[in-house]
């Protein structure tokens, strides 16, 4: 559905407002000044595990929700509707676990970020040969 089939042609329309509302994730500010840090590899492989786990399960969530949509617009070749694979309730609630899921994987990147801003520097020696 476009946005020209929203309104009646007879409703006039206002610019919109281009005010920013949203403001987009940035890296933390230290990312490209921080020295080698010795870490717990089995802390950081279970941290990446967790953000791959959860990130292809959004993606798999959108891919349904999208496939859904364009299917919507199909007919079966004798102008019948193709059926729902999702009804309006089961999208929101795909919708609403994706948000919790991000929402955990933000927290968990924000305690990965401290736990490396309060890393140890690697020093010369036994961890960083010369």
């Amino acid at each position: 559905m476009s946005i020209a089939n929203c309104a009646p042609a007879s409703e006039t329309h206002t610019p919109l407002d281009r005010r920013v509302i949203f403001t987009p994730f940035t890296w933390h500010h230290r990312a490209q000044t921080l020295s080698p840090v010795s870490v717990d590899g089995g802390r950081v492989a279970e941290f990446a595990g967790g953000v791959r786990d959860v990130s292809a399960g959004v993606r798999t969530v959108m891919q349904i929700i999208e496939r859904d949509d364009i299917e919507a617009d199909n007919d079966d070749g004798q102008g019948n509707p193709t059926p729902a694979l999702l009804g309006v309730q089961h999208k929101a609630d795909l919708l609403r676990l994706c948000t919790w899921a991000l929402d955990r994987l933000e927290a968990d990147s924000n305690r990965m970020v401290d736990y490396l801003d309060n890393a140890q520097p690697i020093t010369r020696g036994a961890h960083c040969p010369s």
